[in-house]
């Protein structure tokens, strides 16, 4: 008996797994994950500046899973310059979750990571990111040539 509720409790961590890291190899994939790292860094943004540190490191989660995600295409379509601009922001959204581990949050030191991570961001949206006529980014035409 034992071994079957080994093996279901494997199962559902495993298929749990597989939910929350997309393989992300299309360009709507890819807005799909920047849209929830959009949404995920004002929420981050927003909860940094309530003083919310619990708030924040949910969000902070979310925000690496979205990059984690787009960098699956970065990957799939061979621009290393994209994998590392991901690898990146990912370095500093550790430093983000370091500091909001600290038994005592500094909210200035969270905010600092915070804005080198959306600096990391932006790196990666000078070269690959536009905005379209409705204010919306979108995957620069022909930068996957």
């Amino acid at each position: 008996m034992r071994k079957y509720v080994w093996h279901a409790t494997l199962l559902i961590a495993l298929s749990g797994a597989a939910v929350s890291a997309q393989k992300v190899t299309s360009a709507d994939g890819l807005d799909k994950a920047m849209k929830n790292a959009g949404k995920a860094s004002g929420a981050l943004a927003k909860a940094l500046g309530a003083g919310d540190f619990a708030g924040a490191k949910t969000q902070s989660t979310a925000l690496r899973q979205a990059i984690k995600d787009s960098q699956a295409f970065w990957a799939d379509k061979k621009k290393a310059d994209g994998v590392q601009f991901a690898n990146d922001v990912l370095v500093k959204v550790d430093a983000l979750d370091k500091a909001l581990a600290a038994a005592t949050p500094d909210k200035a030191a969270a905010g600092t990571a915070y804005r080198e991570a959306t600096t990391a961001c932006g790196a990666c949206h000078k070269v690959y990111r536009v905005t379209d006529e409705e204010n919306n980014f979108i995957l620069k035409p022909n930068s996957m040539n």
